[in-house]
């Protein structure tokens, strides 16, 4: 068997060494998994060339690596050096000119040292610029393993490209391929550290996740239909309330009434009462709920008036409902699936008209179908969808219009699929990159990161009369999708709202009551986030929290008390006011004076319009019984961290020193008035008032009488030097080449402090023992937090690490704070053991209280301070 090589090229920062070094062993390991298929990947980066001889510059001998490889592989962090910026512009032209290499960029995603950036940050940003200007949409990845995840899915995408008949044809270059760079099918998050929006160069997914308020911990959305065959309509408020209107002939609304034409709150209802729900599904026959614990509550038709606990359901993300089934997406990516399920839209082999009254997961407890990976479903009225993680399409159950969406004739020899329908998921053959999925009565849409909206199966109208995908061309930058019966509706990225198909209620909200082969703008409406689709009704939430409906109105499902259709949206009596969120926090200890703690949040009411008025956004710190009566201003102004937005804090000099603090954000503009963090919060005296209490000055007699100190493990003397030449201050410091602790001070309550003077390389232990330690440590360039079973290192025992250049002969401050149970913060001071230099927090390994180890070549006072109980 002939072998082919691929050539990549790995260019990156100096900062992500260990995350190229990490990908390289992947590599390795790949080829193993590739041999069969007679691939070898062959690794080329700056290293390789370090001990070449060569009459040229040395980054030419790089620049002619590229010009002969297959893939250019970018990784970036927070800046971009001008030599990896000169690779990308060799990789770029000769690409353009020869069709190869392929040019894969990935911005990593972590918590940044801010104390560490320098103004080389502006290269980042320039650097994302130039690839938005050329089209290209980069992506990120959060840790090596999600690199490495995503590598391979990108690898595995373009390998028949190398493989085969044609393995031996290179791609020639065309107009088309000059045009853009091979793109990674993914979509990158803006800038990690700020957004300013610019309309010319914003990444549209970002704004994407933006509106759709993707981060945020409440739905305060609209029900989705199942199949879009309901007549009732559904709001989730931010407070995680359920409010319900119009009616099913057989269902109920969840409080015990058949319908109503004016909303009504049902959250204090059967086993709604006390829980924050999050989405609502409704179906012809009953509605189903998920609250923010992953639990399922159902109700209508044969399961009652109020709602009650699904069974045997737990850990679940998304519900989805049909005419008479029911969909949950588990947290593992795995679907269950119950109700009925005569066309097969169970997904478990079987065709059966009887209903299970429990969740199924297939004959042998296995997940639907033996689906994983999946990150999205939807239920038409038989059929059922799911997205994958790598944006395939599986679709299951009735295919008499089409709507699986593969153009399938079958025998119906399997009992495994009819020749109408399908007990098993199948892949969506020419489906891709899809984010989104809906389903219709007969009918299924399908969303794509780029925007674009594909349609398939028979709505009656439009572009949905084909049995496989075909794209609704009239759409562009379409950020969400819904169903109803025949027809179908689409969000747009700038807050406007298309809808196509059947039409004869209103429900496509256009002013006529007539159908349509083509998208319709609806009228009158703007700054829409959320869309619904019902039987003949459509709905849509707006920015400022109100909601608007249109179409059939026989069960009072518009909402609006009247009993006539509308063929324009009409307001609904109720308001979903938007709401702000306080999610992150640096830490749950904070001290007088201290600044730069950013508090992040979460709200849809920051837009890409309304950006520049940021400025009205007003972080809050409570009295110490955590009540804003009077509450104190301590940060305005907003940025963007690539997760939600965040503003910059400080705490005042005058802050009493207590426990019970709640920190939050308010619109000074709107007086909206936002949830604090949750968590009480503790403010102690100035770090730089504190009252240490010395542990240790090594300032005893020489040769030290070593103990408390002992040796871990046998508890032997400890082997170390006192020596003027390690002092910081006064006499001595200490130089151990081993371990030694001592557990005659104990430490681990919130609060608690220890304080290490180091030069060079070395580590402060804690919550040590005779077996095993923690240890803050700073050497080569980086600061970690590490657990060491029995005083040995091990790398899959780093539980988090930061880059930090410290500089020789220079003397640091380490200092490690217990915060909350379970996690600590860890600093570097500079030499005035003041100015705070770098910042690390991490999990460990709570054991309650614990003793202090020390290791290191040059290592002065150790201090601690313990915290008030």
């Amino acid at each position: 068997m002939s072998i082919k090589t691929i050539k990549i090229f790995i260019a990156s920062s100096a900062e992500l060494k260990a995350d190229r070094d990490e990908f390289r062993l992947f590599i390795s390991k790949e080829n193993d998994r590739l041999h069969e298929q007679g691939i070898y990947l062959k690794i080329l980066q700056w290293e390789h060339f370090l001990d070449a001889i060569s009459d040229t510059r040395l980054q030419d001998e790089y620049n002619q690596a590229i010009r002969k490889c297959d893939i250019m592989f970018c990784l970036f962090f927070t800046k971009v050096g001008k030599y990896t910026d000169e690779e990308f512009d060799t990789a770029y032209q000769c690409f353009k000119d020869t069709g190869k290499p392929k040019i894969w960029t990935y911005f990593k995603q972590a918590p940044v040292d801010m104390s560490s950036l320098t103004e080389e940050i502006s290269t980042l940003f320039s650097f994302k610029k130039k690839l938005l200007d050329l089209g290209h949409f980069p992506a990120v990845y959060i840790n090596i393993d999600n690199l490495k995840y995503k590598f391979r899915g990108q690898l595995d995408e373009i390998l028949p490209q190398f493989v085969g008949n044609n393995a031996s044809i290179e791609p020639k270059a065309d107009e088309s391929k000059a045009s853009k760079i091979e793109l990674c099918n993914e979509v990158v998050v803006e800038d990690t550290l700020n957004f300013h929006y610019n309309p010319q160069e914003v990444n549209r997914q970002h704004l994407k996740e933006l509106i759709n308020g993707r981060f945020r911990k409440f739905a305060w959305s609209l029900a989705h239909g199942g199949g879009g065959i309901s007549q009732s309509s559904y709001a989730i408020s931010a407070d995680g309330k359920v409010y319900g209107w119009g009616g099913e002939d057989n269902g109920e609304l969840g409080n015990g009434t058949s319908n109503s034409a004016t909303p009504v709150d049902i959250s204090g209802y059967g086993a709604l009462a006390g829980k924050t729900i999050v989405t609502v599904a409704t179906g012809r026959n009953y509605k189903l709920a998920l609250d923010s614990d992953g639990k399922v509550y159902v109700w209508g038709g044969n399961n009652g008036a109020l709602p009650l606990e699904v069974s045997d359901l737990s850990d679940i993300t998304a519900i989805a409902v049909g005419d008479a089934h029911s969909l949950a997406l588990k947290s593992d990516g795995t679907v269950y699936a119950w109700g009925a399920g005569g066309e097969g839209q169970l997904g478990d082999g079987h065709f059966e008209p009887g209903s299970y009254a429990v969740p199924f997961r297939g004959s042998t407890s296995l997940p639907v179908g033996g689906l994983l990976g999946v990150i999205a479903i939807s239920a038409g009225a038989n059929h059922s969808l799911a997205v994958k993680s790598d944006g395939t399409v599986y679709a299951w159950g009735d295919d008499s219009y089409g709507q699986l969406g593969n153009g399938y004739i079958r025998s119906g020899d399997d009992y495994l699929t009819k020749s109408t329908a399908s007990a098993v998921p199948e892949k969506v053959n020419a489906l891709f990159d899809v984010i989104a999925v809906a389903g219709g009565s007969h009918h299924s849409i399908g969303l794509k990161s780029d925007g674009s909206v594909y349609t398939w199966g028979n709505a009656g109208y439009g572009p949905s009369t084909s049995k496989k995908p075909v794209q609704v061309t009239e759409l562009s930058e379409i950020i969400a999708i819904a169903s109803g019966t025949q027809h179908s509706l689409a969000l747009k990225l700038d807050g406007t709202v298309y809808t196509w198909g059947y039409g004869e209620g209103g429900q496509l909200g256009n002013g006529t009551y007539s159908s349509s082969s083509v998208p319709v703008q609806v009228k009158d409406l703007s700054d829409v986030t959320a869309i619904a689709g019902g039987l003949f009704h459509s709905q849509a939430r707006k920015l400022d929290g109100t909601v608007y409906a249109w179409g059939g109105n026989n069960y009072g499902q518009l909402g609006s008390s009247a009993s006539s259709n509308s063929a324009v949206p009409v307001l609904v009596p109720i308001s979903l006011k938007p709401t702000i969120e306080t999610i992150s926090l640096p830490s749950n200890v904070f001290y007088v004076g201290q600044k730069d703690i950013l508090v992040g949040f979460i709200t849809e009411s920051i837009t890409a319009e309304n950006y520049d008025q940021r400025e009205v956004y007003i972080a809050q710190l409570s009295n110490s019984t955590g009540s804003f009566s009077s509450p104190v201003t301590i940060g305005t102004g907003v940025s963007y961290s690539g997760y939600y937005w965040q503003i910059s804090c400080s705490i005042p000099d005058n802050t009493p020193l207590s426990t019970g603090y709640r920190i939050r954000v308010i619109n000074s503009k709107t007086n909206l008035l936002g949830l604090d963090n949750g968590s009480n919060l503790t403010i102690y005296a100035s770090r730089a008032s504190i009252n240490w209490q010395v542990l240790e000055d090594f300032e005893r007699p020489n040769p030290w009488p070593w103990l408390p100190w002992r040796t871990p493990g046998d508890g032997s003397n400890v082997s170390g030097v006192l020596s003027p030449y390690v002092a910081n201050f006064g006499q001595y410091g200490i130089n151990i080449g081993d371990w030694a602790y001592r557990a005659d001070v104990m430490l681990g309550n919130p609060g608690d402090k220890i304080s290490l003077w180091v030069k060079d390389s070395a580590s402060l232990g804690f919550q040590a023992s005779p077996i095993e330690t923690h240890s803050f440590a700073i050497g080569n360039n980086r600061i970690t937090f590490n657990y060491l079973e029995r005083y040995l290192w091990y790398p899959y025992r780093q539980l988090s690490a930061a880059e930090f250049i410290n500089q020789p002969d220079i003397w640091y401050r380490l200092e490690v704070t217990f915060c909350e149970p379970g996690f600590v913060e860890g600093r570097v001071y500079d030499s005035d053991g003041i100015t705070e230099l770098a910042f690390l927090k991490s999990r460990y390994y709570n054991r309650g209280l614990g003793g202090i180890a020390m290791k290191g070549r040059c290592m002065d006072d150790i201090t601690y301070y313990l915290g008030p109980s």
